[in-house]
């Protein structure tokens, strides 16, 4: 299955941009979640954990009926009530469980949007001492070279064309 662009950007430049971000290796796993969401994994995946034990129910139902005939058999309304006590047994404690990994992700997840609210905030804030940072940083930089030498080396090799093996 190929690779789904996200949000409008190329497979590849988001592989770029993740092994930039989490090293080489690490960049695998979050690209699996991107493609696994990109797909439509957020809402098959439980819909198919639901089907699975919908299908395990129904099938221990049947081979339960055939040890012991018993009138309701007859009926398929009880197999079915049970099937879906099942079902929604197992959709209440993933609900659950995921309720608490919401409440857990929450506060962290809020504390980094609001520090990145923070940041691209500061020039509306005051954009002369915005500016004067950005002036001095620069200075900083033209005054002392060194300090550039080994981000610039790294960007050369990033910017290098991939040997022909690859």
């Amino acid at each position: 299955m190929p690779a789904c662009a996200w949000f409008g950007i190329d497979p590849a430049t988001v592989r770029r941009i993740l092994t930039a971000r989490f090293g080489p290796g690490a960049d695998n796993w979050v690209m699996a979640l991107l493609q696994w969401y990109a797909y439509g994994g957020l809402y098959l995946g439980p819909l198919a954990a639901l089907a699975l034990v919908a299908a395990w129910h129904r099938r221990r139902w049947k081979r339960r009926l055939r040890a012991e005939p018993s009138p309701e058999g007859a009926s398929p309304r009880p197999a079915w009530r049970a099937t879906l006590a099942a079902v929604a047994a197992s959709a209440w404690a993933m609900m659950i469980l995921l309720l608490l990994l919401y409440l857990a992700c929450t506060p962290w997840l809020l504390g980094d949007m609001e520090a990145q609210y923070q940041q691209q905030m500061v020039y509306y804030r005051n954009p002369p001492q915005y500016w004067a940072a950005v002036r001095d940083t620069i200075n900083a930089l033209k005054s002392a070279p060194q300090i550039i030498t080994q981000p610039r080396a790294e960007a050369a090799a990033d910017a290098a064309p991939a040997p022909a093996g690859d």
